[in-house]
């Protein structure tokens, strides 16, 4: 009976639990280029969230316990924080503008117009996993195991043109 290993400790999920490493790496860049064009992008690399196995307890699980839980249903997390690591994130975005002055909008007034491309590697990480240890039915009406299912992946490549009015 090691104390430390009770998941209802506070090791494991209060403000005493095991602080987990975060990282990220960012390069950002702008290169001016003839006829008032500017190409500028941003490169950011970011190691994945912690996370850890949690079990839901419900009344009905208690046998021959004479009341139910009187808080109702409990998630326990049964793991360290850090125990296992979404993958990490990788993402890369540019933008290319086009400056306007003058035009007859007076001194410091500029119109530019830009593209901006966002996710350009069109990456597909998974962001959001479910950690809940159990089973549910998917689409097909098979039983299937929760724990690791991917329930968020990072947004597609997306393009935006726009137009900017500065004074």
């Amino acid at each position: 009976d090691n104390p430390s290993l009770d998941p209802n400790q506070r090791h494991f999920n209060g403000a005493d639990r095991p602080v987990t490493n975060n990282w990220t790496f960012k390069l950002l860049g702008t290169y001016t280029l003839p006829y008032g064009l500017s190409l500028s992008g941003s490169y950011t690399l970011q190691n994945g969230e912690a996370e850890s196995r949690t079990v839901s307890f419900t009344p009905a699980l208690l046998i021959n316990h004479p009341a139910a839980l009187a808080q109702g249903t409990t998630a326990v997390v049964v793991e360290p924080s850090g125990a296992y690591y979404r993958p990490d994130i990788a993402l890369t975005n540019i933008r290319l503008e086009k400056k306007f002055r003058g035009l007859g909008m007076g001194p410091g007034h500029t119109v530019s117009a830009l593209v901006e491309v966002y996710n350009i590697q069109n990456a597909n990480t998974i962001i959001g996993v479910n950690t809940q240890t159990g089973t549910t039915v998917d689409n097909t009406g098979q039983t299937v195991p929760t724990y690791g299912r991917y329930t968020q992946a990072i947004s597609p490549r997306v393009a935006r043109l726009g137009v900017r009015y500065t004074f």
